[in-house]
């Protein structure tokens, strides 16, 4: 029986802290772009999946509190050295046994390339909703499988895998799942239904690439990565 924890474990051993600051000229053109550019600001923020944290540590202008979570303890160990003399909390989660904070917790909650790893979606969106304060908003960011070379590969009768080449097929990489570890493929779509499912209104919609501004005229096609900004309604 595989034992994913230590897959990831493995996969994650070499990972080091980053400091590098993350400069945004114009439109986001990559997720952690992204994740700074549409974070907001506040008191608190969580970033579930915060990978070696350098999205949180971009953010320490942004919020009094930086907030992070990883299922691999390699990268919870990476990210608290990148965080460290900052007001930066970062524990080991696997977010479907639960997010251990109160409710009506965070002014933002991140999840960036983390959504297609849990099996069970709506729980993880409902956990997410939950810790958010009223009018507190999450940035969902995910593969977007439907995206055009994804829709060619499909038209060649390949599979349009979203993290390794090869159809995912990939067995000399340290992380011998399946693409990645990928779990689920969304569509802008079928990732909105699926927040609108866990309570979040309104949803908006955003692509980013290479070429900024241009992935915006039709994200659908032309957007590598989903990108929903959504919000807790104000009660």
């Amino acid at each position: 029986m595989v034992n994913v924890r230590k897959v990831y474990e493995a996969a994650y051993q070499n990972d080091r802290p980053n400091r590098k600051e993350i400069r945004i000229t114009g439109w986001p053109k990559d997720r952690h772009q992204a994740c700074i550019f549409w974070a907001g600001t506040g008191e608190r923020v969580l970033d579930v999946g915060c990978g070696n944290g350098v999205v949180l540590y971009n953010l320490q202008e942004h919020f009094r509190e930086l907030h992070g979570t990883e299922f691999a303890f390699s990268r919870v160990i990476s990210a608290r050295e990148t965080l460290k003399d900052l007001p930066a909390y970062v524990i080991q989660n696997n977010i479907e046994d639960g997010l251990p904070y109160p409710d009506t917790y965070f002014d933002t909650v991140i999840s960036a390339a983390t959504i297609e790893h849990v099996v069970d979606v709506l729980y993880a969106l409902k956990e997410m909703y939950r810790v958010l304060k009223p009018g507190g908003r999450l940035l969902l960011i995910t593969p977007n499988v439907a995206k055009l070379t994804n829709r060619l590969r499909l038209l060649l009768g390949k599979f349009p895998s979203t993290s390794f080449d090869n159809e995912g097929v990939n067995f000399t990489h340290a992380n011998v799942l399946m693409d990645g570890g990928h779990f689920h493929y969304f569509t802008y779509r079928s990732m909105r239904l699926f927040c609108q499912q866990a309570g979040f209104k309104p949803i908006y919609s955003y692509g980013i690439g290479t070429f900024g501004r241009l992935h915006q005229l039709w994200p659908k096609l032309l957007s590598g990565n989903i990108v929903l900004l959504a919000y807790r309604q104000k009660q």
